[in-house]
């Protein structure tokens, strides 16, 4: 039953839309040419939009990437120089 009122409220929501536009359909024909140009619209827009943000994963995710190789080299940097100093006390003993 909810989902009969999802639908019934996005059929009115479409035919309020329909009613609001400046430009009036007047047959079948112009409904349906109204309706695809509507729906491709908002199809194109989603795509736009869903692509956006998968490139915005993407460049998080690199960024993270990044920031990891970054700390790893830094982590064993930081050991070699441990490993050296502790190489160079021996020796100096």
């Amino acid at each position: 039953m909810k989902i009969m009122e999802a639908w019934q409220a996005r059929v009115m929501a479409l035919v309020a839309e329909m009613h609001s536009c400046s430009w009036k359909p007047t047959d079948v024909e112009d409904i349906t040419k109204w309706l695809q140009d509507t729906l491709e619209d908002r199809l194109t827009k989603a795509t736009t939009e869903a692509i956006a943000a998968v490139k915005a994963e993407q460049a998080a995710a690199t960024i993270a990437t990044k920031a990891e190789e970054s700390a790893a080299e830094e982590a064993a940097t930081g050991a070699l120089e441990a490993e050296e100093a502790v190489t160079e006390t021996t020796e100096f003993q």
